[in-house]
């Protein structure tokens, strides 16, 4: 006769039985509990940790920081208003961002480590120097943080462990590019004065010649006077001849400007550096965007690899505006060179201009015309030759002057305390560890740990009620754990039965009599002595309980009693005879039940046997079920584990219903929840899930402050301050009585 029942609901929200289960949903308390419970662990550890760090961090050699400041100024003081031939001036963000990129740069970085003595080299490597291996100059000098945090202000910061050789660094870097700057000056300085000299020497030469050449004609044409009638012609040749000046002047000028790229272009220099070039359309302003390119690819290195489309776009970009300014670059050359071109076409227009207007006056005086022309060719080159040696002049004055816009804001001094290592930063970190671990690693067990462990793994985990937790107890002898209820060995134990007691009237929807199965995952669990402290419990509420052993591979119940295994559930097997209705089974010789209590009595397994699923196959064993529940108001089966025997499944199948028993800490959750997903596909109803050997604070610790759920904790500590009071009760009143004693003796 199978009383198969409905597929529990595993909805956790759902009502089971009138109890209303609230949403397994964690708090900040469950975490606090967590923590509580390894709290002992985690402490350890986080002082560890903590001790660890700020040991190694302290160990750390001291570090001083010095820094020197260098101040770029937008136009430097003239004392002579002179026109220089490098010009240092800073107009915008983009020329302040060159001289970073510079004092950056490898190639000054190297000269600055050259500039260092032996003597200073050895002062600088020897606070880094090791049994093993010396310290790395350039390494150590290299350390240096160069930063324009605002305005036109450069920051020199050198960190090194020896205070005096920290301040050194910073100032060297601060003079050393303040030295490379005058050079760069005075090489420019120096080429554009070659070039006006040699083209001085020149003009000087043909203004001789040409002097010179002018008398012998006057000589040997004895030329003394002009004739009135020539003014007219005269004064356009005037004319003609200013405009012939000014285009040589012009022509000169572009040679100069077009001598300078051509050498920047033979020296392989930044031909941006040239005022032409760098004025030259929007050549500023793409630099200004490439500069802007850079910094942007410096931001998306540190978010994006390189082949990221963000990062390949702004390659692209980077090399289209690079081709822009290339092109606007060579623009500027050719433009240069187009202007040269231009100059001299003007020239040799005005010449030929100049030479009609001596034809037309070749009628009055041809040897005069030619007078005058070599007159004014020669005033021309005077007049040339004068502006150049005024320019040269110039340069001369500007080169010997020190008009540079640079100069050293502050220079930096030798601290007299280390930033590093920072002992109250440490000591922070080293709290903040502390705390991380001490709070994370208690967090971090329970998260990971695999085991059923309290009402979280079995509420959200398995999907089940957690009817109640059996607590460990130290004090009782393992052998009198079946009879603590029976006895009443212990209170907090006592308690947690009573909890079963109302947890399994409640959510049961089935009326007695009816017939109960105890089982677990594995062996070891302690389900026969929950079933036997179960079975206690109901018949202590007046409930006629029949506890069955059927664990018929190792059967222990008859054990517990001390009691002979002789008859029972195999012997009545075997003895192949039929139930009779009219007979009570407790009279059943083959049966041999054993009466326990008034209301509990014992049906043993009389025997072991591997064929217990032959017996579950047969009617005669649902017939026996039946006969029972009608003489019992609970039939409680004490079964083997279901994760390794099936016929405790089996069994489940016309069994009213499964409790289900799990050890702390002692079996895996998911064969836990497979075997209760294995009766769930039969179709019975499980109850739900007793923790047994619960350590501590009980399901309290865990999620669940509800209805009908205890503290075994508090309900031991409640205890045992009872009986505190009564054992301080019991020694007052013997002290009166041991007064009496010895007054009456005396």
């Amino acid at each position: 006769m199978s009383n198969k029942q409905a597929k529990p609901s595993l909805n956790p929200n759902q009502s089971h039985g009138g109890l209303a289960i609230p949403a397994p949903v964690r708090n900040w308390r469950d975490y606090l509990l967590m923590i509580r419970e390894r709290w002992l662990i985690g402490v350890s550890l986080g002082l560890l940790c903590a001790c660890l760090f700020a040991f190694f961090a302290l160990k750390e050699p001291s570090l001083y920081r010095s820094t020197a400041s260098l101040l770029i100024e937008s136009k430097a003081d003239r004392v002579v208003d002179i026109a220089e031939v490098v010009d240092n001036t800073v107009r915008n963000s983009t020329e302040l961002r060159n001289h970073l990129s510079q004092m950056r740069s490898r190639s000054f970085t190297r000269r600055v480590i050259d500039s260092f003595t032996e003597k200073e080299s050895a002062r600088i490597t020897q606070p880094y120097d090791t049994p093993e291996s010396k310290g790395n100059l350039g390494s150590i000098a290299s350390n240096i943080s160069i930063g324009l945090p605002e305005g036109q202000v450069f920051y020199f910061t050198s960190t090194h462990r020896d205070p005096e050789m920290a301040a050194l660094i910073a100032n060297r870097y601060v003079t050393e590019y303040i030295q490379y700057l005058l050079e760069r000056t005075t090489v420019g300085e120096t080429s554009a004065n070659q070039f006006l000299q040699a083209q001085a020497d020149k003009l000087k030469e043909k203004v001789q010649a040409g002097e010179k050449a002018l008398e012998d004609f006057r000589r040997s044409n004895d030329m003394i006077s002009l004739d009135e009638s020539q003014n007219v012609i005269a004064t356009r040749l005037t004319s003609l001849n200013a405009a012939l000046t000014t285009a040589r002047v012009e022509k000169l000028q572009v040679e100069t400007q077009l001598q300078q790229v051509e050498e920047a272009l033979d020296n392989n220099s930044n031909l941006l550096q040239i005022p032409v070039v760098n004025l030259y359309g929007n050549v500023n302003e793409l630099v200004e965007a490439q500069q802007s390119l850079k910094a942007e690819r410096e931001i998306l290195e540190h978010r994006y690899l390189e082949r990221h489309p963000k990062m390949i776009d702004n390659e692209n970009r980077m090399k289209a505006n690079q081709s822009l300014i290339d092109e606007a670059v060579n623009k500027a050359i050719a433009d240069l060179r187009a202007q040269l071109a231009g100059a001299n076409r003007k020239f040799s227009n005005l010449q030929t201009e100049m030479t009609k207007a001596e034809q037309e006056s070749l009628d009055l005086d041809e040897l005069r015309i030619v007078y005058n022309g070599m007159r004014r060719e020669v005033d021309s080159d005077r007049q040339l030759y004068q502006q150049i040696l005024s320019r040269m002049n110039e340069t001369t004055i500007s080169a010997q002057l020190d008009n540079t816009n640079i100069r050293i804001l502050d220079e930096a001094a030798a601290s007299s305390t280390p930033f590093a290592p920072d002992r109250k930063a440490i000591i922070t970190k080293a709290v903040g560890i502390f705390f991380i671990v001490a709070i994370g690693v208690p967090i971090l067990l329970e998260l990971v740990n695999n085991r059923l462990h309290g009402y979280w793994d079995v509420h959200v985990f398995l999907q089940r009620e957690l009817l109640g937790e059996v607590p460990r107890s130290n004090r009782i002898d393992p052998e009198k754990l079946p009879y603590a209820i029976r006895d009443d060995l212990n209170d907090s134990i006592s308690e947690s039965f009573r909890v079963l007691y109302g947890q399994i009237s409640m959510l049961s929807e089935r009326e007695f009599p009816k017939s109960l199965l105890i089982t677990s995952t594995v062996p070891g669990e302690g389900k026969s002595t929950v079933a036997a402290n179960l079975a206690f419990t109901f018949a202590k509420h007046g409930k006629k309980v029949l506890i069955v052993d059927f664990d018929l591979r190792r059967p222990v119940l008859h054990r517990f009693y001390k009691l002979e295994n002789e008859k029972g559930l195999l012997n009545w097997w075997n003895s192949k005879k039929e139930v009779q209705e009219c007979i009570p089974l407790k009279t059943n010789d083959d049966l041999g039940i054993v009466p326990m209590t008034d209301n509990l009595s014992l049906l043993p397994s009389s025997g072991t046997s591997k064929n217990a699923t032959e017996m579950l196959s047969s009617p005669r064993f649902e017939e026996l079920l039946f006969q029972l529940k009608k003489e019992y108001d609970l039939v409680l089966f004490d079964t083997p584990p279901a994760g390794i025997f099936v016929e405790t499944l089996q069994l489940g199948e016309i069994i009213d219903e499964v409790v289900y028993i799990a050890r702390q800490n002692a079996v895996n959750r998911n064969k836990a929840k497979r075997v209760l997903q294995d009766f769930d596909r039969i179709g019975v109803t499980v109850l739900g899930v007793i923790l047994n050997s619960v350590k501590g604070a009980g399901a309290q610790r865990y999620g669940y402050y509800g209805y009908s759920y205890s503290s075994t904790d508090y309900v031991y500590r409640y205890y045992q301050r009872r009986d505190r009071k009564e054992r301080k009760q019991s020694k007052s009143d013997e002290k009166p009585a041991k007064k009496d004693k010895e007054t009456i003796a005396s």
